[in-house]
């Protein structure tokens, strides 16, 4: 068949990937120059599905509703006037209770586990490198911090994915550049779990997949998406890449599929395909910073359980991610989550860079209220989906490629879809 995928974050070219590898005709529609130039641009770079946790959880709406009147928390769902925000915020909060948050960490853990192995195989396929680096600690500032998590690490075990349980001289045994004057609770050591450089494995994942036929649409936009009884027509604006073709060029173009894998852009598609789902726009940001000491800078990935922000390394920079938005934060808030940011850095790591100096970034995921990607099918017919992966996106993105190029092909998916399609 030939198939269209709009987007080409590090979901879509993965999907485009899988599609080929199915024998398709490939195209991938993308409004940027370049793959991976939105929300998989500034990502944290973890990967494994051992640190996968949804955001709600229980306590999670006690600590919104505080954190609504601090300016330097590093979550903040806003309130909005917006009825759908609070439509969205309804179904969210129903999610934060113990059993529901069990029930979705269980399908991250599903999807992240498969998605792990898939990595395994294409980066030992293809030889890729793209700055891996093995490890993810993750610490706790108070003993309660570490005591909310019990539940998820039973899930964990049975799982079969490793973790250990550590104290503060534990923490500092692995990674021994943490700051002695910043205080540990404990942590939890992922040795399977691992971060990279996103935009560097999808360029590589490009690559592979144009070899493979696929095409790439770049500077076009896809404004609609029509369902026909033989296919899905898509209604695009082409931008010019020189001085004599400045101007947007309007075309329609027939596919006999296409998926849709835009990132945060996906909703402006929902009501048209009678996607019923509550969405939530969540903006999340990240610093990065050029290394001046090697031997102060960290070996393995850090997260920072009290405010939910990643420091990872990638090569011979830093970068510092997280703090969780909803909406579209005005300038003094993102400069808050920057700051937030780089004092976390120097937090942890003071020695390791200089963090005002350092490039800031910020990107918008989509969100549903129990956190899991919606895949498959859409109501519309010949019309598929690959969205809503929140902040995870990376290290769901070959699961969710695979998942999707077996159900437009035809074939079953290798793992259980409940929770993870329409019928959620």
């Amino acid at each position: 068949m030939r198939v269209a995928v709009i987007g080409a974050g590090v979901v879509g070219v993965s999907t485009a990937y899988f599609l080929a590898q199915n024998g398709h005709q490939v195209s991938v529609i993308e409004q940027h120059g370049n793959v991976c130039e939105q929300a998989s641009l500034g990502h944290a770079g973890l990967f494994g599905p051992a640190h996968l946790l949804p955001l709600g959880a229980p306590g999670m709406p006690r600590q919104v509703i505080a954190h609504w009147f601090k300016s330097d928390s590093a979550l903040r769902i806003t309130p909005s006037l917006n009825i759908s925000h609070w439509r969205w915020l309804r179904s969210w909060i129903q999610e934060c209770a113990l059993e529901r948050m069990l029930a979705n960490k269980e399908k991250m853990l599903r999807l992240g586990k498969y998605s792990q192995q898939l990595f395994s195989d294409i980066s030992l396929t293809h030889n890729l490198e793209f700055q891996q680096r093995s490890g993810i600690l993750q610490l706790f500032r108070t003993a309660k911090e570490q005591a909310n998590i019990e539940a998820g690490l039973a899930l964990l075990s049975q799982a079969d994915l490793p973790f250990q349980i550590l104290d503060e001289a534990a923490c500092r045994l692995v990674e021994p550049a943490l700051n002695m004057h910043t205080p540990i609770a404990g942590g939890i050591f992922f040795p399977n779990d691992s971060q990279g450089n996103s935009v560097l494995f999808a360029k590589h994942i490009k690559m592979i997949a144009q070899q493979n036929g696929v095409e790439f649409a770049f500077l076009t936009r896809c404004d609609q998406l029509v369902p026909t009884h033989n296919g899905v027509t898509l209604h695009m604006q082409s931008q010019g890449q020189s001085q004599d073709q400045d101007q947007n060029q309007a075309r329609t173009e027939h596919f006999d599929a296409a998926v849709l894998t835009a990132g945060a852009q996906s909703a402006t598609f929902f009501n048209a395909l009678r996607i019923p789902l509550r969405t939530a726009s969540i903006r999340s940001f990240s610093n990065t910073s050029n290394i001046k000491n090697m031997e102060d800078s960290p070996r393995v990935s850090i997260i920072d359980d009290s405010r939910q922000i990643t420091i990872t390394r990638m090569d011979k920079r830093i970068r510092v991610a997280g703090t969780l938005h909803s909406g579209n934060p005005g300038p003094a808030t993102e400069q808050r989550a920057q700051q937030l940011l780089r004092d976390t850095g120097a937090d942890w790591f003071p020695d390791a860079a200089n963090y005002s100096t350092g490039s800031n970034w910020s990107g918008s995921h989509l969100m549903l209220p129990d956190n899991a990607p919606l895949l498959g099918q859409s109501p519309e017919k010949n019309i598929y989906l690959n969205v809503a992966h929140a902040e995870y996106g990376w290290s769901m993105a070959l699961g969710s490629a695979k998942v999707v190029a077996d159900i437009v092909s035809g074939k079953t998916p290798e793992i259980n879809l409940d929770g993870l399609n329409m019928l959620r």
